[in-house]
């Protein structure tokens, strides 16, 4: 076992007190860009605390840099990934890791079912 005798640990407790990476859909490319540099991680999209779409570093390689696009008057929402698949705060690393292999996620976002609000 990867975790010796314990359970694998739940999303929610390996995330308290970790803030998010978040943008509106109307946030220019570069300031995305920027935003996931500073922080390392892919941004969350979203908008009346739902997300709408994950924009990350593959998102901006492939649909915005290789496209020629401009960093300053694209938006967001015109290259993220919309409605990307989620999973509960209370799933466990390893079968948060197992839905990223599986479906090839670079990045799962984890929001509360309820609210849609993301943690």
């Amino acid at each position: 076992k990867a975790f010796g005798d314990e359970n694998s640990p739940s999303l929610r407790s390996l995330l308290v007190g970790k803030a998010s990476t978040v943008v509106h859909p109307s946030t220019s490319l570069r300031q995305a860009g920027s935003i996931m540099s500073k922080n390392r991680s892919a941004t969350l999209v979203v908008e009346n605390d739902h997300l709408v779409g994950i924009f990350g570093f593959k998102e901006m390689m492939t649909r915005a840099i290789a496209k020629e696009l401009d960093l300053d008057t694209t938006e967001v929402s015109q290259v993220m990934t919309a409605n990307p698949e989620t999973v509960s705060p209370d799933t466990t690393a390893l079968e948060a890791l197992q839905t990223m292999h599986d479906h090839r996620f670079l990045t799962l976002p984890v929001c509360e079912k309820i609210t849609g609000v993301v943690i």
